[in-house]
């Protein structure tokens, strides 16, 4: 047994980190992917909202220069007095308005049903937005893109606390990453629509549109002063092309009463005017102005629309984010910030990681012009394990259980083979034993007759009794090891039938009378059975036989000597016991002394020799017929041996 344990824990300690280390890599190969996989989507679901912001600004960009005004012109092919497309409420639930700030710092707006309220934050912006035009240098704006220090293509990835260089690689090199892995542009998107300004042909009617219009009484206080207006610088100047033509502001010197374009041309003729990107500015904590500039002959006109940051943001996250399966193990946080880097406004979605702990994935993403004052990040504590995964897992912990099960069902069939043996041995020496009492009884009281010792009739009738006695244990001795073989290869047919066990229990009196008496033991037989069970005589008789021999032998030292066999039904069970007044058994051998060759103390089995055969066979036995045998200690000493038969009345 030494060797098979060394060698099973060898076996262990080979084969263990092999697996584990099998286990390892794929696990975290797959994590890797996953990680991977969460990137990709993450990353896909910022492209959705950049892809939106872009949609807006090119609509935007697209628009005619006359829908600022509430009327379009008729000789664009409008039909006369055809409302303007922005004269309804606007589309997004984040636009507050539309509105055109002109030349002599007048307000239009192109609305005719918009709410009081709503008018109100439009006026106010641009009082605002004539304020920042004054004071260019204490303009709050969007400031040029920011890019975070070791970020790619406008995100970066952050990789676990305490995570090594190795893995770090390895996590950039899998298959999987390499698969999803977005194509980069030749260069990096840097804003949503045009780059750079471009040139447009208007109809004189739309020339007219642009220079009136329902318009509120702000002027800017510039335009009575004679200066030129300050050139509010809202993104960086790489936004354009350095070969550009330049936009002229427009001198807003004159009368101070508006100024107004030149004398329209006759039908037929068209303008030329040039139209900048988009650029965004900051008005506090909670609105931006997003709008270009319309140059025509010098006037510079702006047209754009007011957002509300708050609703923006959380149309954003409803939009694209909360009925994504992403969702569920993410969190989303946009924010708004200035171009000092100021964190102005957040939305979140989501908790955000605990102290000290650093995300699995975290992506960032600044937005492009005109939206750059907009950052998203997204982030996850944890990858959550893939189908792949925990299918890994499950059959890594199968394979363990089936491994060691394995390794233990081994080690236990040999430990118990090894029992066997050393019990089949055991057993060997006890036959041995047992065979040679009875024959030295045999021979020594047969020697005695021959001698003539028994000089007397009563003695050599004793003697003679004696050697019976003898002849028949060797006899039960040597059926017990012939019944145990034919059990043990299944050739033992039994011959049921229904009875009380009167016949029985007088054939074991009759049987064993001689020597209970000369061994001082007193039998009591108490049969209350009114119906019967079915059993082999012959074997019931052999079963009770080896209880009450086994009762005498390991009561022999005791005070009082006494066998009780008794029968009576329990309900729908017929139970017999037999019970005796010796030493009993200890409590850890209960349960095995009805084993094969099991002897429950080697220490009493000394003084009362034994094959170990008897319990094995009265359990064996009891099984064949259908019933069950148990065994436990009386409180007031002695061993109780319990077997139950299914009753069935007798048969007339």
């Amino acid at each position: 047994m030494r060797r098979l344990t060394l060698l099973i824990l060898v076996f262990i300690l080979l084969l263990g980190p092999l697996l584990g280390y099998v286990f390892w890599w794929s696990y975290g190969g797959m994590k890797r992917e996953e990680a991977s996989t969460l990137r990709f989507f993450a990353t896909a679901l910022l492209d959705s909202m950049e892809d939106e912001l872009a949609r807006v600004v090119q609509q935007e960009e697209a628009r005619a220069v006359d829908e600022y005004a509430s009327v379009l012109a008729s000789d664009r092919g409008a039909g006369e007095g055809e409302l303007s497309p922005l004269a309804k409420q606007p589309d997004e639930p984040w636009i507050v308005g539309y509105f055109q700030s002109n030349p002599d710092g007048s307000f239009q707006t192109p609305h005719v049903d918009l709410s009081l309220d709503r008018i109100a934050l439009l006026e106010a912006a641009h009082a605002e937005l004539l304020r920042i035009r004054e004071q260019p240098e204490r303009a709050r704006t969007a400031g040029s893109r920011r890019t975070l220090e070791g970020s790619e293509a406008g995100f970066f990835i952050a990789p676990r606390q305490n995570a090594t260089a190795k893995e770090a690689a390895q996590a950039e090199s899998t298959i999987m990453e390499r698969y999803l892995r977005r194509r980069e542009p030749e260069e990096e998107r840097r804003v949503l629509g045009k780059s750079r300004q471009e040139t447009r042909q208007i109809t004189p009617g739309q020339a007219l549109n642009l220079s009136s219009g329902k318009r509120t009484a702000a002027k800017d206080q510039t335009a009575s002063s004679g200066e030129s207006e300050p050139t509010v610088q809202a993104e960086s100047d790489e936004a354009f092309s350095a070969d550009r033509t330049p936009l002229l502001e427009y001198d807003l010197g004159g009368s101070g009463n508006g100024a107004v374009l030149p004398e329209l041309p006759a039908a037929g003729s068209s303008f030329r005017v040039e139209i900048a990107p988009l650029t965004s500015v900051l008005l506090g904590d909670d609105r931006a102005l997003v709008y270009r500039r319309v140059m025509a002959d010098g006037k510079v006109v702006r047209q754009g629309f007011l957002i509300d940051l708050y609703s923006f943001l959380e149309s954003l996250i409803a939009r694209y984010y909360m009925d994504q399966p992403i969702a569920g193990y993410t969190r989303l946080a946009l924010t708004v910030t200035d171009g000092a880097g100021r964190t102005l406004l957040t939305g979140k979605s989501g908790e955000g990681p605990e102290p000290g702990f650093a995300p699995a994935v975290d992506i960032f993403r600044t937005f492009p012009r005109p939206f750059s004052f907009l950052g998203a990040r997204l982030s996850a504590d944890e990858v959550p394990a893939g189908q792949g995964r925990r299918v890994l897992v499950g059959a890594a912990g199968v394979a363990a259980f089936i491994l060691m099960a394995g390794l233990a069902a081994i080690y236990l069939s040999a430990r118990k083979a090894v029992e066997l043996s050393r019990r089949r041995a055991g057993f060997v020496s006890s036959v041995t034993h047992e065979l040679k009492t009875p024959l030295t009884s045999i021979r020594m009281y047969a020697e005695m007759l021959e001698q003539g010792v028994a000089r007397d009739e009563p003695s050599r009738k004793r003697y003679l009794g004696v050697i019976g006695s003898e002849a028949a244990r060797l006899t039960r001795l040597i059926a017990n090891v012939l019944e145990f073989s034919r059990l043990e290869q299944r050739e033992r047919p039994l011959e049921l039938k229904n009875g009380r066990l009167d016949e029985v229990v007088s054939e074991i009196s009759a049987s064993l009378r001689p020597k209970i008496e000369r061994e001082g033991f007193e039998l009591l037989v108490d049969n209350q059975l009114e119906r019967g069970f079915s059993y082999d005589r012959e074997v019931m008789v052999q079963v009770l036989m080896n209880l009450v021999e086994n009762s005498m032998k390991f009561g022999s030292e005791g005070s009082v000597k006494r066998i009780t066999v008794t029968a009576r039904e329990e309900g729908p069970r017929a139970v017999v016991t037999v019970r005796d007044t010796g030493p009993g058994v200890e409590p850890r051998d209960l349960a095995r002394i009805f084993d094969d060759f099991y002897r429950a103390d080697d220490s009493l089995t000394r003084k009362t020799q034994g094959t170990g055969l008897g319990l094995a066979l009265v359990k064996r036995f009891v099984a064949a017929m259908g019933g069950t045998v148990t065994a436990h200690n009386a409180e007031d000493g002695g061993l109780i041996v319990v077997m139950s038969f299914h009753a069935s009345p007798l048969k007339a």
